[in-house]
């Protein structure tokens, strides 16, 4: 071990070799800024449009490939029917595959005769369902309000929605009515000024000048009962 004499010129001269290494600033470098992350904005419509297209072509390639399973186990359900029927058969006498296979054919008679049935209740639905559009619209109810391959039940009850509200908008405007403005009378014109046989205009009038102006002799009374006219238009007797 070194005595303390002999470390101490060690020490100085690391921290003169630490003290002479030269920084960015004494070349005259500047040290570049630190750079932040920043996050880009997300466009939402066109995420969801990825999204929307994404989901879509998953759902088809899913319909495919359960279209294709299906199909798939048809064809291998019919041909283990066939074979277990060939097996059947194969033990059977003529007579019990006589019997057997008419057995199957009353079997597939009853199935096409279901078939038939369910085919026919489906031709009645779509006809009441026509039936109750053709009703509907023909009530005022918009065409488009009515969704037909909603079925029956649906067109009944949208259309029916749609005319009681129609109904309980007209009872409520026949119980409120909208307060009309009454219709003031036309006002009558003056009578014009009677000539005198001198040829000066006279501040009275005649009846002949009002039965001309107005018609009869009770529609000037009522104009001046009504105010329209003032009484010293009527002449005296």
């Amino acid at each position: 071990m070194l005595p303390e004499k002999d470390q101490a010129p060690v020490s100085g001269a690391a921290s003169g070799v630490a003290d002479a290494t030269p920084t960015a600033a004494d070349n005259g470098v500047t040290a570049p800024a630190a750079t932040t992350n920043q996050t880009p904005p997300i466009d939402v419509d066109a995420l969801k449009t990825k999204y929307e297209s994404d989901i879509s072509a998953m759902k088809s390639t899913l319909q495919r490939n359960t279209a294709k399973v299906e199909k798939e186990w048809q064809s291998r359900y019919s041909d283990l029917q066939r074979q277990m029927q060939e097996v059947r058969m194969s033990t059977m006498t003529e007579e019990d595959k006589t019997r057997y296979e008419r057995q199957l054919e009353s079997e597939e008679f009853q199935s096409l005769q279901h078939r038939l049935t369910e085919l026919e209740t489906e031709r009645e639905q779509q006809v009441q369902t026509v039936n109750a559009f053709s009703f509907f619209t023909s009530q005022g109810v918009p065409a488009e309000k009515l969704n037909l391959a909603g079925g029956y039940d649906e067109v009944v009850s949208v259309g029916w929605q749609h005319l009681t509200g129609e109904l309980a908008r007209l009872r409520s405007a026949a119980s409120n009515p909208q307060p009309q403005k009454p219709t003031e009378p036309a006002p009558l014109k003056q009578a014009p000024d009677v000539v005198t046989d001198k040829g000066t205009p006279s501040s009275g009038t005649n009846w002949v000048a009002l039965r001309a102006q107005y018609g009869t002799d009770e529609a000037v009374y009522r104009a001046v009962e009504e105010g329209r006219l003032d009484a010293s238009i009527i002449p005296p007797s």
